[in-house]
């Protein structure tokens, strides 16, 4: 009988522009060290019953950004086992808003240290029994590669994502506008200031060939949509995909630090 398998890998990068990396990730249970870059990780996981994976890109520059990035990835560790076996979608969103109030909790009081916004984005993927949810604040991305096309899963929380929403911007607009890296959520904003909902897509349902990618800006901001889904339908393993992202968005320029998580799910016969 068929079972779906998962193997996904991950690669950060500083850049060329950036003197340090404030990017980190999450890949079921392992995380980069503050300030880490030029890890990779790969992983050849189990049967598809569970698994969270997350990319954060930290803000606040010399006020740590990297702090905020790798605070988030290893807050999330603390959930996830209850991601992986909760029953429904309205838990995972329960359990990612909980999440969220703890990490905020923890870059408030940075902030509060260093006399400024200490921040990250967040974009998550929680598998759980062939289905995936999608959730994120900020505009880290996730994609998914499937029968050949590319589709955004995740929602850019940007000044430029919002007028493009009310109409006021073309999406080709959008993309251009120097307002798409002013953000309108993101951890640690304070509840007055800032929506700190996520945006949630539960429930997709999984399925064998299909390529997930999790990205910071500074890969979805450097490469067009055709060439990240060029990268991916190449690629010829999960590590291989998030290492071509990244170089490629490096050698497109490295405005910003890259990074790349991708998860690929085929099945096997028993």
């Amino acid at each position: 009988m068929p079972a779906y398998f998962w193997s996904c890998g991950a690669l950060t990068d500083r850049g060329l522009k950036r003197e340090r990396n404030e990017d980190n990730y999450y890949q079921d249970s392992f995380w980069l060290p503050q300030g880490g870059e030029g890890q990779e990780k790969a992983r050849a996981a189990g049967p598809l019953s569970g698994g969270v994976l997350g990319v954060f890109d930290g803000l606040g520059g010399e006020q740590a950004g990297d702090f905020a990035s790798f605070c988030a990835a290893k807050t999330l560790d603390e959930f996830r086992a209850a991601l992986k076996s909760c029953r429904d979608g309205d838990r995972v969103k329960s359990l990612v808003e909980s999440y969220i109030r703890q990490v905020n909790a923890a870059l408030l009081q940075r902030s509060g240290e260093v006399g400024g916004t200490v921040g990250s984005t967040m974009a998550l993927l929680v598998f759980r029994s062939g289905t995936a949810h999608v959730l994120n604040l900020g505009d880290s991305r996730v994609y998914l590669l499937r029968g050949g096309k590319l589709s955004q899963l995740s929602r850019d929380h940007t000044l430029a994502a919002y007028l493009a929403a009310r109409g006021e911007l073309s999406a080709e607009e959008a993309r251009r506008d120097p307002r798409r890296n002013s953000l309108t959520r993101h951890l640690g904003g304070r509840e007055e200031d800032r929506a700190l909902s996520p945006y949630c897509l539960p429930q997709i349902r999984v399925m064998p060939g299909d390529r997930f990618l999790l990205c910071t800006d500074g890969v979805h901001g450097m490469l067009e949509e055709g060439e990240i889904a060029s990268h991916l339908r190449s690629a010829r393993s999960a590590a291989a995909g998030a290492e071509n992202l990244v170089r490629a968005a490096v050698a497109a320029g490295g405005r910003d630090n890259a990074t790349a998580l991708c998860a690929f799910v085929n099945f096997r016969l028993f």
